[in-house]
């Protein structure tokens, strides 16, 4: 079996962008499953209130322009691995990353329909992503929740940046879940339910946090423990727009930084 250390690392920036954007949102199709009482006291809400939660993606999606924070934990027996990635969303189309991995660091910059990736010291043009708002997609996750009156808990409020948030929790079906690989070129992954934690702005009701929590089965790799956790902050601020990093204007123009 391929240890965890040798799967997980991530090269190219081309590779690492959709996997960070996969993460983040599904939390690596799961299994087995997982609930909420595992985590404590909460309170049951009316299935009424994933109206709230989806109003809240709907508002962030609405935003011209966010920072996105991403920190995933990947873990299998005594060996784990962290990825961050940290970033500037500017809709419609515009986005910038920073990721870094066992102290490597790639970028990613996408405007329209051309998209480059940075690593090993130079700017190489990649496929765009199909959509840069993880907003739209955390809508579309949470609309089919709601469809399904999947059973919602409300957690202790908490502060996510700047916002005091309410906190809701529920386990999602797998068939909601969007299936994306770990990485390119491996599949096939052992499905089952996610832990998801809905953080939501009690002032500007916006999607401020959502994390992941799950357990995937993944051939040949087998067994992980997979925690992803996503921020969304600094919107509609001027510091969050997505500038055109000089480095490749450079690079275009044949010229060296």
């Amino acid at each position: 079996m391929m240890g965890l250390g040798s799967k997980w690392k991530f090269r190219r920036a081309v590779a690492l962008t959709p996997v960070v954007l996969a993460l983040a949102l599904s939390g690596c199709s799961p299994s087995p499953q997982v609930s909420p009482s595992q985590l404590g006291p909460s309170q049951p809400v009316p299935d009424s209130v994933w109206q709230k939660i989806l109003a809240s993606a709907e508002n962030g999606s609405a935003t011209s322009v966010y920072k996105l924070k991403f920190d995933v934990s990947v873990s299998q027996g005594g060996t784990s691995s962290d990825l961050t990635a940290y970033g500037n969303v500017q809709l419609p189309d515009r986005l910038w990353l920073m990721m870094t991995e066992s102290g490597s660091s790639a970028q990613f910059y996408q405007q329209g329909s051309a998209a480059y990736a940075y690593d090993n010291g130079n700017w190489s043009q990649v496929q765009p992503l199909q959509t840069v708002n993880l907003y739209q997609a955390y809508t579309k996750l949470i609309a089919a929740a709601q469809a399904q009156n999947v059973p919602l808990v409300e957690r202790n409020k908490q502060y996510v940046i700047d916002e005091y948030c309410s906190v809701y929790q529920a386990v999602i079906p797998s068939q909601l879940i969007p299936s994306q690989g770990l990485w390119p070129g491996v599949a096939h992954q052992e499905r089952g339910p996610a832990l998801y934690t809905f953080y939501v702005g009690q002032q500007d009701h916006v999607l401020r946090e959502v994390t992941t929590s799950s357990a995937v089965s993944q051939a040949p790799v087998g067994s992980m423990q997979v925690r992803a956790d996503v921020e969304m902050f600094g919107l509609g601020q001027k510091t969050s727009q997505v500038l055109l990093p000089p480095a490749l204007v450079s690079q275009l123009e044949g010229r060296h930084p």
